[in-house]
């Protein structure tokens, strides 16, 4: 369950820290390291120093090495350093220097409830067929709409026992870039596999 949880998180970062230069070869997880697990972070083209060091949220120095991976990446040539700072297990807010660049991290108990939490409020406010309640969604509070329980079959979702054109009723599910290729009055087309 915890991968499925990191995985879903790496593919919706929902991010809870500001985002990076984009010249900052340092890359840490944005969302944060849990306390007892591994923590990596990856430095980029292959940063000019030999030394690293974490801070704490003081200034003061909690964790140093001299020690990196060196690793050329499966996806191309470009050659990265990672740097295994896992032993640091307290909790609080931290800054990776590496050479002139440096990058903030959070570690804690529970670094992913917030962007679970906005990643599946994603999924309430994108609901077809379905109100959106005030309390819920507030400003985004809406009635039920697309009903779909009179749609035609797109010739791109049509199969043997479905063919193009046939009325289905596919109502709720959710909203997705190129559901509704074509309106009128009273059929709407869609691809309806994704319900």
């Amino acid at each position: 369950m915890k991968k499925v949880i990191l995985t879903t998180m790496a593919l919706l970062t929902a991010v809870t820290m500001p985002a990076s230069s984009v010249k900052n070869p340092i890359k840490v997880n944005q969302v944060g390291y849990l306390t007892h697990e591994s923590k990596i972070a990856t430095i980029e083209p292959e940063a000019k120093t030999k030394s690293f060091l974490i801070r704490d949220q003081e200034g003061k120095t909690v964790w140093r090495t001299k020690h990196a991976t060196t690793k050329k990446s499966p996806f191309s040539s470009k050659i990265r350093q990672e740097i295994d700072f896992t032993s640091i297990t307290k909790p609080g807010r931290y800054t990776l220097v590496a050479g002139r660049h440096q990058q903030s991290f959070i570690i804690s108990s529970d670094p992913y409830t917030e962007a679970l939490k906005a990643s599946i409020k994603g999924y309430y406010y994108q609901r077809s067929g379905e109100s959106l309640e005030r309390k819920y969604a507030g400003e985004y509070a809406r009635p039920a709409a697309h009903l779909d329980t009179h749609v035609m079959v797109h010739p791109s979702a049509a199969s043997p026992k479905r063919p193009a054109g046939t009325i289905i009723s596919s109502p709720k599910g959710w909203y997705d870039a190129g559901d509704y290729k074509f309106r009128n009055p009273t059929i709407r087309y869609r691809i309806s596999w994704m319900r």
